[in-house]
C-alpha cells in the first residue's frame, strides 16, 4: 500500500502539517478546475508530478 500524499510528502519534504494540507489543497482546486474543462488523464498526472513530484498512483487521493 503507498503512504498518503500527505505523510509522503512531509517525511520527504520536511512540511508541516498545515504545509501539506494547502499543497494538497491547492491541487485539488487545479485539478478540479482542470476536470471542469474536460482535461485529459495526462493533465491530471502532470498535476500530481508538478506538485508533488509523485507517480500517478497517487491521483485518486486526490479526485473528488
Amino acid at each position: 500500500m503507498t503512504d498518503s500524499i500527505k505523510s509522503t510528502i512531509m517525511c520527504r519534504d520536511g512540511l508541516s502539517s498545515d504545509e501539506a494540507d494547502r499543497l494538497i489543497e491547492e491541487a485539488q482546486a487545479e485539478l478540479e478546475a482542470a476536470m471542469a474543462n474536460c482535461c485529459s488523464l495526462d493533465t491530471a498526472e502532470e498535476i500530481i508530478a508538478d506538485y508533488f513530484g509523485l507517480e500517478p498512483d497517487y491521483l485518486m487521493e486526490l479526485l473528488p
